[in-house]
């Protein structure tokens, strides 16, 4: 049997030094680097102990560890930089988005914009053109409130006119055939006068002493223009010309208002008649002679 001598502390020592030359202990001491207390020593015993299981790396193994965590980190940091890349793309799409939203809603104000200019100038011209209309209209009402006026004042008139025409032919008298044969004196003396129409005759038809003048038929187309004629004349009123009285178709006669001082030239030319004048009067005879021979368009 063979006896193993106890070792030194130097030597132990220094067993314990070579052991952890590469293991980067801070001190081979039992008591470790932390000094004299011996806090470290434990650690170090129980690291580097005979007794305890050798866990002691390599520096290849460190270096791969190293790298192996270069890699994770590196793999974190591009995983990180994606990430960060793709929310700034994100962010950039949003800030696109943003920017068409925000033009096409400045588009849209600037064209609600001009259609509401658009519909101000339209509702400006349709303004102006109401009060135009408006102008038209008080012209036209003016315009047509005269009318009625005038309308009103022409249908007076004509009624009066009418009744006057009334009051005036209500006097005239329709004259048959056979009193107008009867009526017809025989004595020359009661020719008034003859011309290129007819005669004129002093007759007394119905006791009324008339001036009857029976025209001739040839110078007249018929008996419709005859009445015609009749209807004009019976409705005529002036101080200077004879009533017509009465008339007779199927002898073509009117019957006149009887002078019995004869016509007015008779009065102005003959010499026995002239005194019955004053000289006013004669010139106002001669006046009215001379304006009836005067064409309208020549009287001032």
């Amino acid at each position: 049997m063979v006896m193993l001598r106890p070792k030194t502390k130097d030597q132990s020592e220094n067993i314990h030094r070579r052991r952890c030359s590469g293991c980067g202990c801070a001190s081979g001491l039992p008591g470790g680097g932390d000094g004299p207390s011996g806090g470290g020593g434990a650690s170090a015993a129980e690291n580097h102990g005979v007794a305890a299981a050798p866990s002691l790396r390599s520096p290849a193994e460190r270096i791969l560890s190293l790298e192996a965590d270069l890699n994770r980190q590196s793999e974190n940091t591009l995983k990180e930089k994606e990430e960060h890349e793709k929310t700034r793309t994100e962010l950039e799409v949003k800030e696109k988005q943003l920017e068409e939203e925000r033009q096409n809603h400045t588009l849209t104000v600037q064209r609600h914009g001009e259609e509401l200019e658009r519909q101000s100038r339209e509702l400006e011209r349709q303004r102006e053109e109401l009060e135009r209309q408006g102008r038209e209209l008080k012209m036209k009402d003016g315009k047509l409130n005269r009318m009625k006026t005038l309308t009103i004042v022409y249908e007076k008139f004509r009624q009066w006119i009418e009744g006057e025409a009334s009051n005036s032919s209500s006097g005239f008298t329709e004259f048959s055939h056979s009193e107008v044969d009867d009526s017809i004196p025989k004595d020359q003396k009661y020719h008034l006068g003859k011309g290129s129409y007819g005669i004129v005759y002093k007759a007394e038809p119905r006791g009324k002493t008339v001036a009857m003048k029976i025209l001739d038929k040839s110078s007249w187309q018929g008996e419709r223009e005859f009445k015609q004629e009749v209807g004009i004349l019976k409705r005529i009123r002036h101080p200077n010309l004879v009533i017509l009285l009465g008339a007779c178709s199927e002898k073509f006669a009117l019957m006149y208002e009887f002078l019995p001082s004869g016509t007015l030239e008779d009065c102005l030319s003959k010499e026995e008649r002239k005194e019955s004048f004053s000289w006013e009067e004669s010139q106002s005879g001669n006046q009215h002679m001379l304006c009836s021979c005067i064409p309208p368009q020549y009287q001032a």
